[in-house]
């Protein structure tokens, strides 16, 4: 067998299964940071994980938007994690609040 055709043999084709996989890593990634980081932004990222690399996410999805838009799609409830807005912190705002007026 030519070095060409192990090659053929050798490559893996890109299951929906594989794709939901990277879909949701990377949604995790998305919520743990609580916003969608641009492609710049996630090539540059020390703490991405170590296996989803830009490179990786464009050979399996297509694009970097396609699986952005997976996450959208496919994952609703990460979508909603990812955007959802910081609740304040009840505390603060009690500590922050006047207390009555002194009798005196």
């Amino acid at each position: 067998m030519r070095v060409a055709d192990q090659l053929k043999v050798m490559k893996m084709a890109v299951t929906r299964n594989r794709k939901h996989r990277l879909v949701h890593e990377l949604g995790m990634y998305f919520a743990e940071k609580g916003y969608v980081v641009s492609l710049n932004e996630y090539k540059r990222a020390l703490d991405r994980p170590a296996f989803l690399s830009p490179k990786e996410i464009v050979k399996v999805m297509g694009t970097y938007t396609g699986a952005v838009d997976w996450i959208e799609k496919y994952e609703p409830e990460l979508w909603e994690l990812i955007h959802q807005k910081e609740d304040k912190d009840p505390l603060t705002e009690l500590a922050q609040a006047k207390t009555g007026k002194k009798n005196g």
